[in-house]
């Protein structure tokens, strides 16, 4: 490769990329009482449902990509309409995309660590909210997060 054509493949950082708007997330130690191989049963079942997100449509595209639509009443009164993308690593995790919603912008991995008959289950992102000040965006997100690990070890336990 010539140096003229490796200048030209050089990544440009996206100077439009504002970085204060977000706001760093991690929330690690969480453990499924499951298996790894159970959990990736729960998030191929059609039984995987979430009581906090009724309605929620999913459009599989591919084999590891997913669209997630579903409708939020903020506490306010706004309707807000969701767009997540879903993109599954097996067996390490996913990674969410908030096209549209709530979190518009927003980007987060959760990935799992195997312990035996339990799975520790770990999230990590960068968040932002065109509806929240920057202040209420880490709290919701956790709130969000641990009613999702709730509802999933609901679901875990249901299965067989």
């Amino acid at each position: 490769m010539t140096e003229q054509s490796t200048d030209k493949h050089k990544e440009q950082p996206d100077s439009s990329l504002d970085l204060s708007r977000f706001v760093f997330v991690l929330d690690e130690g969480g453990v499924f009482k499951a298996s790894m191989e159970k959990i990736w049963r729960l998030h191929s079942s059609p039984k995987h449902v979430h009581p906090s997100v009724p309605g929620a449509v999913f459009e599989r595209v591919s084999e590891s990509v997913t669209y997630i639509r579903a409708t939020q009443i903020l506490q306010d009164g706004t309707k807000v309409e969701n767009k997540i993308r879903l993109t599954a690593y097996p067996p390490l995790g996913f990674a969410f995309e908030w096209l549209e919603g709530l979190f518009e912008g927003s980007k987060e991995f959760g990935f799992y660590i195997p312990q035996g008959k339990k799975t520790g289950v770990t999230s990590v992102g960068e968040w932002t909210s065109p509806f929240l000040d920057i202040d209420k965006v880490k709290p919701a997100v956790l709130r969000l997060m641990e009613t999702l690990y709730e509802e999933d070890q609901i679901n875990l336990a249901k299965m067989e």
